[in-house]
């Protein structure tokens, strides 16, 4: 049995998704029926009722019938198959040291039945089975109200919260700066760097991140665009929608940010008007 993540050191990196798991779309066979084989009636059954949803694999979970967050799949099993190259011998395991031609075959079980995610060899997808325990830890972490991570959004609670706790934890990280034209408040070269290591560092308590990315946007702090960007990778769907906006206010294009569609499947409708409303 595969366990948990240990709990992180001090300056340890931020654990995120894999980048390879930004939309692997996977469309299995849809041959007819009546191909080198007899049909079955199964066969012919399936071949006439309407395609099912074609699965999906997001950085957020698995996009099928429905959505299915990290913590909502029960189990994931990969394997490879394919044929050695020059040889034109077939292999079917789930672990094999040559480079052949060779496929990907990814099964899902969820609450909605089991899923098979099937295409192009990816070496990640090998992992997925080993490190599904570690996204759903990291997805079922408490986001912080405070950057110190003592304080934690409530479960169930909306954006609309974390925003309101943005403006009150920004004031101290505030300062005024006047010039010939106006005054104004920005963030200060040390609450940019405490907001930086809220981004870049695996939290030891309550995850500060979201709090962090929503502070600099909402002061235009483009310096931390990068850092922001990076978290649209986290397996907590609320958080990384959010480091979606926070960067595309930072001045991050569609071509790293992605579109917002991507994540808003895994999120509570309030939250995904909360955010385009941002």
């Amino acid at each position: 049995m595969t366990s948990a993540p240990l709990a992180p050191t001090a300056n340890q990196p931020r654990m995120l998704v894999a980048s390879e798991l930004r939309n692997v779309d996977y469309n299995p066979a849809t041959d007819a029926p009546f191909g080198r084989k007899l049909p079955t009636l199964k066969s012919v059954v399936d071949w006439l009722l309407p395609p099912k949803p074609m699965p999906v694999l997001t950085a957020w979970g698995l996009l099928a019938d429905r959505a299915y967050t990290w913590t909502a799949i029960s189990s994931i099993d990969s394997r490879t198959a394919g044929t050695i190259s020059g040889t034109g011998i077939r292999f079917d395991s789930y672990a094999e040291d040559t480079r052949p031609d060779r496929t990907s075959h990814v099964y899902f079980q969820t609450p909605g039945g089991f899923y098979n995610l099937s295409g192009p060899y990816m070496p990640m997808l090998e992992g997925l089975p080993q490190l599904l325990p570690r996204y759903q830890w990291l997805a079922t972490r408490p986001l912080a109200l405070d950057l110190a991570g003592q304080t934690i959004l409530p479960p169930g609670a909306s954006f609309s919260l974390m925003l309101e706790a943005a403006r009150a934890a920004a004031t101290p990280l505030l300062e005024s700066v006047s010039g010939y034209r106006e005054s104004r408040t920005q963030i200060s070269p040390k609450g940019k760097a405490v907001l930086a290591s809220a981004l870049l560092h695996e939290p030891t308590r309550a995850d500060p991140g979201m709090l962090a990315a929503v502070i600099a946007a909402l002061y235009g702090a483009t310096e931390l665009a990068d850092e922001i960007a990076q978290c649209i990778l986290s397996p907590d769907p609320l958080f990384a929608a959010t480091a979606k906006v926070a960067a595309s206010k930072l001045g991050m294009g569609p071509i790293v940010t992605g579109q917002p569609d991507e994540v808003t499947p895994f999120l509570h409708p309030a939250d995904v008007q909360a955010l385009r409303a941002w």
